[in-house]
């Protein structure tokens, strides 16, 4: 279903905020049913609210003359996606992009840098022209001035229909193999109209959001042309006494605090917020995710919250229209009162800047909410208490992951990767890789390999190199020379030893 989500050039009316988000939610298949969560007394104090004491308008970001800018389309990120794929099965980290093993894939990827920079210098051309007011191929003003949005629950894609996929080009075309794979490229850049949303809550917290992120060219992960983010207070530049206070709150060791200090820098704050790329809706010190289904590790999360405080859950979350069905994310459509779950959810809180305003509100202000993330945190996300099933030396056998990995380096290491692509299955081939260089077979030996393993588990950031953990000793050079022997007297090193 073809959502138009119509804006003037003055802020948005009611009339026009209701048309926009019940045109993107309608037709999508229902994936989560069952029983309401919302009274109809429920929903109508939530739009009472709403119409009361709350605001929110939504106006071009650009000033007039230059409201029409260039950014990567999401079919062009998904297609880029695809195209790494073929090469790396595992989840392209986010930071960089990946140049391909073969020659083959190397070509290919040589071809898709100079087509990006094509695409992105025919989008500036338009944009200019838009701007002067020049190109009528897209009304400047008014219409249908904001790009059209499909959102599709199984493929996790969003268009924007600014004009079709170019024609190949006759003197560079795709490499033929690479179209017979994933199919014919589409245009990876685009002109669009970004606008500014400003929103206002009961409690007087202003909180304003961009739409049309700009992300760098061949980013992997760009969904939602009509998402938004803000990265909140990071949570390094909290005081020492500030976290040392939460974290106290939260019964954490020391070595858990310091671990989820170092990962949070990653992600963002308690008040991070992000609903244009595959997380779906994304919130909070380590961004947790509700991805495609509308649950997730963001659901997690809010159903933790919602049984353990369940009054401070009502006045960060239900008062507003948001809030869980076990851990499946619900949201009510703000203009008809209707209660959307799962999928539907995602799309709600995607198109109405309002609901993601809700989530990074209680971020700011609700020390209740930040204790939430930090104990669901540890809970979904610590890694020293999962478990890896080996085989060494030809038996099957259960290892607990902080038997392995103890020091602050190589579970932020763990941590990392957990948090950004969802699991750390990995470990186990890296273990039994190097359990079997160096001839371990029993799982008491296997910490001689935590130096090594972690190394070749960093996902981010190389952790071992950091003077702020706890480090495990680089006994990598005494493996090799002794053909596997194990080295007994490892053990961790400390914050600002050397190597």
């Amino acid at each position: 279903m073809i959502a138009l989500l119509s804006y003037s050039r003055q802020t948005e009316t009611k009339t026009m905020k209701s048309v926009a988000i019940s045109m993107f939610v309608a037709g999508m298949v229902p994936w989560c049913h069952g029983q309401a969560v919302f009274s109809q007394k429920d929903k109508s104090e939530i739009l009472k609210l709403w119409s009361t004491k709350c605001s929110y308008e939504s106006v071009p970001a650009g000033a007039a003359g230059s409201e029409w800018v260039v950014r990567l389309t999401p079919t062009g990120s998904k297609w880029i996606r695809e195209l790494y794929r073929q090469f790396q099965s595992t989840k392209v980290v986010p930071t960089s992009d990946p140049r391909g093993g073969t020659d083959e894939q190397q070509e290919w990827i040589a071809w898709l840098d100079r087509q990006v920079e094509r695409d992105w210098s025919a989008a500036e051309d338009q944009a200019t022209r838009l701007n002067q007011g020049q190109d009528q191929t897209v009304p400047p003003s008014g219409g249908t001035a904001r790009p059209t949005t499909t959102f599709s629950r199984r493929a996790g894609t969003d268009r924007t229909g600014r004009a079709p996929s170019p024609a190949p080009n006759p003197q560079d075309p795709c490499p033929a193999r690479l179209v017979g794979l994933i199919g014919a490229p589409p245009k990876f850049a685009a002109p669009v109209r970004p606008f500014r949303h400003t929103v206002k809550l009961a409690d007087g917290s202003t909180l304003v959001y961009t739409d049309n992120v700009k992300v760098r060219p061949k980013y992997a992960y760009y969904r939602f042309a009509a998402g938004v983010n803000s990265e909140g207070r990071a949570v390094a530049s909290w005081s020492q006494s500030e976290l040392s206070s939460l974290f106290a709150a939260c019964g954490l060791t020391q070595v858990e605090r310091n671990v989820m200090k170092t990962v949070s820098v990653k992600e963002g704050g308690f008040d991070s917020v992000n609903t244009y790329d595959t997380g779906y809706v994304s919130v909070g010190f380590v961004q947790f995710a509700s991805l495609a289904e509308g649950s997730g590790s963001l659901g997690e999360m809010m159903a933790l919250y919602k049984s353990t405080r369940p009054q401070a859950f009502y006045n960060d979350f239900e008062r507003y229209g948001l809030s869980v069905s076990g851990s499946t994310l619900v949201a009510i459509d703000l203009e008809t009162g209707d209660e959307r779950t799962g999928s539907e959810a995602n799309a709600q809180i995607i198109a109405d800047k309002r609901l993601i305003a809700v989530f990074q509100r209680a971020g700011q202000k609700s020390r209740d909410f930040q204790i939430a993330q930090v104990q669901s945190a540890k809970e979904q996300f610590y890694p020293a208490n999962d478990t890896c099933r080996l085989t060494l030396g030809g038996q099957t056998c259960d290892v607990r992951i902080g038997d392995v990995f103890s020091s602050e380096a190589s579970l932020a290491t763990l941590m990392d990767r957990k948090v950004n692509t969802g699991n750390i299955r990995v470990v186990k081939d890296v273990l039994e890789r190097l359990a079997t260089e160096y001839n371990i077979t029993t799982k008491e030996d296997l910490s001689s390999l935590e130096f090594v393993a972690t190394r070749a588990l960093a996902w981010r950031t190389d952790y071992t190199n950091s003077t702020a953990l706890s480090r495990p000793r680089d006994n990598s050079v005494e493996l090799s020379r002794r053909g596997g022997r194990l080295d007994r007297k490892g053990g961790t090193k400390k914050s600002g030893t050397q190597d």
